[in-house]
């Protein structure tokens, strides 16, 4: 009954979020228009997948951007990540998975996150960091009918295919 119980909640969760993207998203690309933002902190829970990937696509853009995550530090990207990221013309086979520091976040502009697990690891430990946070799915032009862009970590290469499609396209806009 709990099992029901939690994917009825979910499901309910994301069609709120679902109604709410548009205005996210809004919210978002204002953010970023009004506060112009030189220095992208991306934050992930173990910092080898998503964020160093949304990093690597940064910095090829000209961005000045880094990468930190909450657990596991001294890490590569699996080799999953490292070929996903390869077929979108990226090469990022080099990062070191480091975690977050309290000068990470005085250093940067804007710190950018992927899911409500990262959010509330932030609130915890770093709650004023939050006035300068946004989801990276809600940059998203394509409601795809989660806000969160979901840890790819042990799925496999179709499931990183379509996560650094994701993060490509919100880091599009």
């Amino acid at each position: 009954m709990v099992g029901r119980a939690r994917a009825v909640a979910v499901g309910l969760r994301d069609r709120l979020d679902g109604r709410l993207h548009a205005s996210r998203r809004k919210r978002a690309l204002s953010v970023i228009r009004d506060r112009r933002p030189t220095r992208l902190l991306f934050v992930c829970l173990g910092n080898i997948c998503r964020s160093p990937f949304a990093e690597a696509l940064a910095v090829n853009r000209g961005l000045a951007a880094q990468s930190v995550g909450f657990i596991g530090p001294g890490r590569n990207p699996p080799h999953e990540a490292i070929d996903a990221a390869r077929r979108c013309g990226v090469e990022h086979g080099d990062h070191v998975s480091r975690e977050i520091t309290c000068e990470d976040i005085a250093e940067t502009d804007l710190i950018v996150v992927f899911d409500r697990f990262n959010v509330r690891r932030m609130r915890s430990a770093y709650p004023a960091a939050l006035s300068k946070t946004i989801w990276l799915g809600d940059l998203d032009p394509v409601w795809t009918g989660k806000r969160a862009i979901i840890d790819p970590w042990g799925r496999g290469n179709d499931f990183f295919d379509r996560t650094f499609e994701r993060i490509e396209r919100c880091m599009d806009e």
